[in-house]
């Protein structure tokens, strides 16, 4: 039984934290997601993106060698 518990408390745990870096998205969701315009530019997503890598890293969800695309790309996929 305690096996199980702890198998329970980590996957509660990484959901939890998989949250947190869902929050981040939600809050720049314009940004990563939008068309292109004079105003949104890629430096701008690209920036978005490394918010989104930094806070999985924060999390130790993803490895400190993962680039900004790595979170566009399969962070989620």
């Amino acid at each position: 039984m305690l096996v199980c518990y702890n198998i329970t408390n980590m996957r509660k745990d990484k959901d939890l934290k998989k949250l947190a870096v869902l929050e981040v998205i939600k809050d720049k969701k314009e940004i990563l997601f939008g068309n292109f315009n004079n105003k949104l530019t890629q430096a701008d997503k690209q920036a978005a993106w490394t918010e989104v890598l930094q806070r999985a890293q924060s999390l130790q969800l993803v490895g400190a060698d993962k680039t900004w695309t790595f979170a566009r790309d399969h962070l989620f996929g």
